[in-house]
């Protein structure tokens, strides 16, 4: 299914998560607030004020390609043939930088 998110959305592909931390210790996953995820597609940010045909609006906080750690929640929607989700821009809790 092609589909565009819009306003300040985001589609998210979650990353599997870690199991084991480097010390050996076991984690479960109901234990996770969050989850590492990387973006597949960013809406153009939501409107904040219109003058004439031209649009002001809020930046999003990633890009497509970015690995972010996103709340859980979201709607789960299947994108290019892969099980991903969409998220608000305010559920993005911290974006991975290299």
């Amino acid at each position: 299914m092609n589909i565009r998110p819009l306003g300040d959305k985001l589609i998210v592909r979650d990353d599997p998560p870690k199991n084991k931390t480097t010390g050996g210790i076991l984690l479960p996953i109901k234990s996770q607030t969050s989850v590492q995820a990387t973006v597949v597609a960013v809406g153009p940010g939501r409107i904040l004020s219109q003058e004439g045909i031209r649009c002001r609006r809020n930046p999003m906080p990633a890009k497509v390609g970015d690995i972010v750690l996103v709340a859980k929640g979201g709607t789960p929607v299947e994108y290019k043939g892969q099980k991903c989700r969409i998220v608000d821009a305010q559920d993005i809790v911290a974006v991975r930088e290299f």
